[in-house]
């Protein structure tokens, strides 16, 4: 922060990368509940078949909704898909948590995985946006550093809650808490500025790079504005800020 970048990034950071958490964790659970879910779904042994469907279901629904992120951060804003996402991983979660049938199981994955690949495509991309060029790098990393803790706890909480009965609903039930403290937290904390400048809400982006560099000027400001609309520009198709002031 000697250089001026304000705690504000980190916090962004942090509230982003929890996207990468939810990814690990919810893709690394699946093979302890299913280790553990015995009898619970349509009161039988689950076969290997329905156990590939259960776990392939998350990867399916993410490949599903990776395809149109992009374009729906875009539309929508990177802030606000990510908070979607929030709601798939939270309406995934509930389905699967009440199942009692293996298709409300795999259709709770399915869900979830609309949510990973919102999630895991737009926070790396909501970092990389909001970083300062000089720990851009070592910012994004933290995402992939937060999917692979995401995965680690994910197999202990699944060790610790083997012999539970019906310990795997707890397990699903955990994903609530990252899910609703990243969808709560995104109510009070901005867009990135280059979303903004697309938009042509060049005020908005000057706020949020203020709070970025706290030390820097209003010329350096104007300028980082000025070269995300240039950058902007250079993208081609339709966009709305090939024109300044």
């Amino acid at each position: 922060f000697n250089q001026g970048i304000s705690p504000f990034i980190i916090i962004l950071t942090f509230v982003a990368s929890i996207s990468g958490f939810m990814f690990g964790y919810d893709t690394g659970y699946i093979s302890s509940a299913l280790v553990s879910i015995n009898k619970d779904l349509s009161n039988k042994i689950l076969s290997y078949g329905e156990k590939e469907i259960i776990t392939a279901a998350t990867s399916l629904g993410a490949l599903i909704t990776s395809i149109f992120a992009g374009t729906a951060a875009d539309i929508f804003g990177r802030k606000s898909c990510i908070m979607f996402s929030n709601i798939l991983f939270l309406i995934g979660a509930i389905l699967q948590i009440t199942a009692n049938r293996f298709w409300q199981m795999a259709a709770g994955r399915l869900v979830m995985g609309f949510g990973v690949g919102i999630g895991s495509l737009i926070a790396p991309l909501f970092i990389s946006e909001i970083a300062p060029k000089m720990i851009r790098g070592r910012l994004t990393v933290i995402n992939s550093l937060w999917l692979t803790g995401g995965q680690l706890i994910a197999y202990g909480c699944g060790a610790g809650l083997i012999h539970v009965k019906e310990g795997w609903r707890i397990l699903v039930g955990l994903s609530l808490i990252p899910t609703v403290l990243q969808f709560s937290l995104f109510f009070f904390l901005p867009d990135t500025p280059r979303y903004y400048v697309m938009k042509g809400e060049y005020e908005k982006a000057k706020n949020v790079l203020r709070k970025s560099y706290r030390n820097a000027s209003e010329e350096v400001i104007e300028q980082k504005v000025h070269e995300l609309a240039a950058l902007n520009k250079a993208i081609p198709g339709k966009n709305r800020a090939v024109r300044i002031w």
